[in-house]
């Protein structure tokens, strides 16, 4: 089966980075296309899993190359900046589970069952 995601064709990937000693950077936010894929398959979830994570690491930014790396705000802002990440990825794995349910739905009513 084809799942191609009709009328969802991007995704909104929304994250607020931490900066060191707790400030956070406005929210960024990064779509995230998938129409050209078939997520039901393989090949299609795994591209999306990539897409997916590059667009986290692009919303969550680098950490910061002028921290002393001697020091524990280094370490502090790489578990900020690797918690940020897994949290933007985690909402954009929601949300596809969502449209992918939602479009299952949508697909048995247009069938009449």
């Amino acid at each position: 089966m084809s799942l191609r995601l009709a009328g969802a064709l991007a995704l909104t990937l929304l994250a607020t980075p931490a900066l060191a000693g707790g400030s956070a950077k406005p929210a960024l936010k990064v779509d995230v296309s998938y129409a050209d894929l078939d997520i039901a398959s393989a090949a299609g979830a795994l591209a999306l899993e990539q897409r997916i994570h590059a667009a986290a690491v692009a919303v969550c930014g680098p950490v910061d190359s002028h921290l002393d790396t001697r020091g524990s705000a280094i370490v502090e802002a790489m578990q900020a900046n690797a918690a940020c990440i897994a949290r933007a990825a985690a909402k954009a794995r929601t949300r596809v589970a969502a449209l992918q349910n939602r479009s299952d739905a949508t697909q048995i009513a247009a069938a009449g069952h």
